[in-house]
C-alpha cells in the first residue's frame, strides 16, 4: 500500500510536469525543435514506465540508475523541471533503501533469536527464553512495529502464552513446596532427622519441574541443613567419648595428651553451631588445666621470660636482658631444665662481657672526642654544651685528584656537603631504665618530636619523662634524654617547676645527654620534664691541609640583643695552618622563622639556598691571608620584623598626610620616629 501511494504521488507529479511541457511545446514555433522535444519526451516517458516497475518490485538501485539516465536526457533537452523531479525521486528512493536495510537487520536478528529461543524451550529454560524475547523487543520495538511482521507477531504471541502458563505452573509448585517446607522445618527442629529426610525425598520430583533458581537453592539449603544436623549429632557423640577419655588421662596425670584430645576435637567443631558440646569441652579443659596449673605455672613463666629476653636483646636493652636472664636461670633450676639453665648462664656471661666492652668503648670514644676538642679549640670559639666533630680523610681517597682551578676545586669540595653536611635532627631520644620493688628491670627508648611553639620568641619544646604503669613502686629509675646539638637548651621544667641547674650531662657524639635520677615513684605517678629549646646556626667547614681533607661540624648559639626578637651570632675561624690551608668552604644553615642580615664578612656574598632545615649560606673562601675570619649574623624574628614594618608604614602614611595638610612639624616628628626605629639596630644592617 505504501508503494502504491508513493506511485500515485509520482504520477501526479509526472502529469503536472507533462502539462507544463505540453504548454512549452505549444509555444515552440520551430517545428524541428518541437519534434525533437516530442521524441525526447516519449523516450523519457518510456524510461519512467520501466523506472516505476523497478520501484514497485523493490529494485531500488535499478530505479536510481534510470533516474540518472532520465536526468541526462532532460539536461540535454534543457527540461530542467524533469531534472529536479528526478533528483527528488532519487532522494525518496534512497530513504526507501535505508528503511529496507533496517527491516533486513531486524529480520536477520529475529532469525537468530528464534533459533536460540526454540533451543532454550527444548531445554525447558523458559525464563531465559522469555528474557531473550524481552531483550529483542526492547532493542528493536522502539523504531519498528514488530507485530506488523507475521513471523515476529507469531513468536511474540507464543512467548506470551508460554510465559503465562509457566507462571501458573510455578505458582502451583511453589504453594505445594511451601506446605511441605513447613513440615520439614518442624521435624528438623525436633531433631527427627528420619522424618525430615522423608520430606526431602518427597520434594525431589517436584523440584525437577521448578525452574526458579531461588526455590531450588532454598531446598538445597534444606538438604545442607539436614546433613549438617546429622553430622552434628554424630560429632556430639564423639565429643562425649573424647571427654570421657580425657578425664581418664587427667586422672593419670597425662595432661598434655588429655588437653590435646580436647583441643583437637574443639578445633574440629570450631565453626559449627554446637553450644552444648562446646560448653562441655570448655568445662572439661578448665578442669584439666586446673589440675595441671601448679606444674605448668613455672613453665609458662619461663616462656614469658624468654620472650622478654628476646625483646630486650633485639632492642639492645642489655641491663634489662641481664635481669631477665637471671630469672630464666632461677626458674630453670626449679623445674630441672638443665639445658636451658646452661644456655642462659652462657648468655649471661656474654651480656656482662658485652656491657663492660661497651662501657670501655664509650669511655675511649669520649676520651678521643675530648682530645679532638683541644685541637678544634685552636680553630673555633665553642659555645657551652656543644661538641664539634672534626673528621679527617685523604683527599685522594675521597675526591681523587683535586683540581688546580679554583672554581672546579670548589665544585669538587661542594659535593661533599650533600653526604657530609652537619647533622640536624628534630627529635630527642628518651631512654628509661627502671627497677621496681619486685625486682623487675625495664628499659625503653622513645624518639620524641621537637615541636615549634606559637608566639613571640619562636621557642621549640619537647616533652620527656615517664609514668609508673606498674602496680609496684618504681624503686629507682634513670631517665636519659639525648638532645641534638642543633638545639640550645633555654629552660627546663620538671613537673612544672623551673630547673636552674642541669642534671648530670655528657657531651656525646650525637648530642648532649642529660640524666635524671628518680626514686620511689608510686603507681600511676608521673614525672614530666619539659625542655624549651632554640635552634642554633649549624655550620659545616671543609678545608684542605696538604693531602688531608678536613670536615668540621659545629653549632653556634643565637645571642639575644637588647631589642625584643633580635639575635646575633658570631662565628669565627682561625687559620693555624698558614699557607698550607686551601679549598676553604663554610656552610651556615640559618634556622627558619628569622629575617637575617649579614654584618661580616664585608665584600663577600654567600651562595644562598633554601633547604629543608632552613637557609644555607655557603661561603667559598679558598685560601686565607689573614689569621682569622669572622662571620657576624643578625637575626630578627619574622613576627617582630612585620611589627616594625607595620609601624614604619603607619608613620610614613601619617607623615605624608601631615605634609599634604601643611603640618610640617607633625610630619617631621613622624619621620623622626621612623629614623629612631631604623637606627635602633633592629632593622639596621
Amino acid at each position: 500500500m505504501e508503494k502504491n501511494a508513493n506511485n500515485e504521488k509520482d504520477n501526479k507529479i509526472n502529469n503536472s510536469e507533462i502539462d507544463k511541457l505540453t504548454m512549452e511545446l505549444d509555444n515552440t514555433k520551430d517545428e524541428k525543435e518541437r519534434r525533437k522535444k516530442i521524441r525526447l519526451l516519449e523516450r523519457i516517458d518510456n524510461m519512467r514506465v520501466i523506472q516505476n516497475n523497478h520501484f514497485m518490485i523493490g529494485k531500488f538501485d535499478e530505479a536510481i540508475e534510470l533516474a540518472k539516465d532520465i536526468i541526462q536526457v532532460a539536461q540535454d533537452a534543457k527540461l530542467y523541471s524533469i531534472v529536479k523531479e528526478q533528483e527528488q525521486f532519487i532522494d525518496q528512493v534512497k530513504l526507501k533503501i535505508v528503511e529496507k536495510n533496517k527491516i533486513s537487520i531486524i529480520l536477520d536478528a529475529f532469525k537468530i533469536i528464534r533459533e536460540e529461543y526454540e533451543s532454550l524451550l527444548k531445554k525447558k529454560e523458559i525464563i531465559k527464553a522469555h528474557e531473550l524475547i524481552k531483550d529483542f523487543k526492547e532493542k528493536y520495538g522502539q523504531n519498528y512495529e514488530l507485530p506488523s511482521h507475521p513471523q515476529i507477531r507469531e513468536l511474540l504471541i507464543k512467548d506470551r502464552e508460554l510465559w503465562i502458563e509457566f507462571l501458573e505452573d510455578q505458582e502451583k509448585l511453589t504453594k505445594k513446596l511451601d506446605s511441605i517446607s513447613n513440615n520439614f522445618q518442624k521435624f528438623l527442629k525436633k531433631n527427627d532427622l528420619d522424618t525430615a529426610n522423608e520430606i526431602l525425598i518427597k520434594a525431589e520430583p517436584l523440584l525437577e519441574n521448578v525452574l526458579d533458581p531461588e526455590i531450588k537453592a532454598q531446598w538445597e539449603s534444606y538438604q545442607q541443613m539436614h546433613a549438617e544436623q546429622k553430622e552434628n549429632n554424630e560429632i556430639c557423640e564423639r565429643v562425649d567419648e573424647t571427654i570421657e577419655e580425657s578425664l581418664a588421662l587427667k586422672d593419670k596425670f597425662i595432661f598434655e595428651e588429655a588437653i590435646l584430645k580436647i583441643d583437637t576435637i574443639d578445633k574440629e567443631i570450631k565453626d559449627k553451631e554446637l553450644p552444648r558440646c562446646k560448653t562441655k569441652l570448655s568445662e572439661t579443659r578448665e578442669e584439666i588445666i586446673a589440675a595441671e596449673i601448679k606444674y605448668n605455672k613455672l613453665y609458662l613463666e619461663l616462656a614469658k621470660f624468654k620472650d622478654e629476653f628476646r625483646f630486650n636483646r633485639q632492642n639492645d636493652f642489655l641491663r634489662a636482658a641481664v635481669r631477665v636472664c637471671e630469672k630464666i636461670i632461677d626458674v630453670s633450676q626449679l623445674i630441672g631444665m638443665k639445658e636451658v639453665e646452661k644456655e642462659y648462664a652462657n648468655k649471661l656471661a656474654g651480656l656482662e662481657k658485652e656491657i663492660k666492652e661497651k662501657e670501655i668503648a664509650l669511655r675511649k670514644q669520649q676520651e678521643e672526642l675530648k682530645n679532638k676538642l683541644k685541637e678544634i679549640r685552636n680553630l673555633l670559639e665553642i659555645d657551652e654544651n656543644v661538641l664539634p666533630l672534626l673528621e679527617e680523610f685523604s683527599v685522594k681517597d675521597i675526591l681523587g685528584t683535586l683540581s688546580e682551578n679554583q672554581k672546579e676545586k670548589f665544585e669538587q669540595l661542594g659535593t661533599l656537603l650533600i653526604e657530609n653536611r652537619v647533622n640536624i635532627k628534630n627529635e630527642v631520644i628518651n631512654n628509661v631504665l627502671l627497677k621496681t620493688t619486685s625486682e623487675e628491670i625495664i628499659e625503653s627508648s622513645i624518639p620524641r618530636e621537637i615541636l615549634l611553639l606559637e608566639g613571640e620568641g619562636l621557642p621549640y619544646n619537647v616533652k620527656s619523662g615517664m609514668t609508673n604503669r606498674f602496680d609496684d613502686v618504681i624503686e629507682e629509675a634513670t631517665i636519659t634524654d639525648l638532645i641534638p646539638y642543633n638545639f640550645e637548651i633555654i629552660s627546663i621544667k620538671k613537673n612544672e617547676h623551673p630547673v636552674n641547674t642541669l642534671p648530670e650531662k655528657i657531651l656525646k657524639k650525637e648530642g648532649i645527654e642529660l640524666k635524671w635520677q628518680v626514686r620511689n615513684l608510686k603507681p600511676k605517678e608521673r614525672i614530666d620534664i619539659s625542655y624549651d629549646l632554640r635552634r642554633r646556626i649549624s655550620r659545616t667547614i671543609i678545608f684542605v691541609v696538604g693531602d688531608e681533607l678536613n670536615i668540621l661540624k659545629t653549632h653556634q648559639n643565637l645571642k639575644e640583643v637588647n631589642i625584643q626578637g633580635l639575635y646575633e651570632a658570631m662565628l669565627s675561624f682561625k687559620n693555624i695552618h698558614g699557607n698550607k690551608l686551601s679549598g676553604l668552604i663554610f656552610e651556615d644553615i640559618i634556622p627558619p622563622h628569622y629575617i637575617h642580615f649579614i654584618k661580616e664578612p664585608k665584600g663577600l656574598e654567600p651562595i644562598k639556598t633554601k633547604i629543608k632545615m632552613g637557609e644555607s649560606f655557603r661561603w667559598d673562601i679558598g685560601t686565607m691571608e689573614e689569621d682569622k675570619v669572622i662571620f657576624h649574623y643578625k637575626l630578627l624574628e619574622k613576627p617582630q620584623f612585620k611589627k616594625h614594618k607595620s609601624q614604619i608604614d603607619d608613620l610614613s602614611k601619617h607623615g605624608f598626610e601631615s605634609l599634604k595638610k601643611g603640618n610640617f612639624i607633625e610630619a617631621l616628628d613622624s619621620y623622626k620616629q621612623i629614623k629612631d626605629i631604623i637606627t635602633s639596630k633592629v632593622l639596621k644592617k
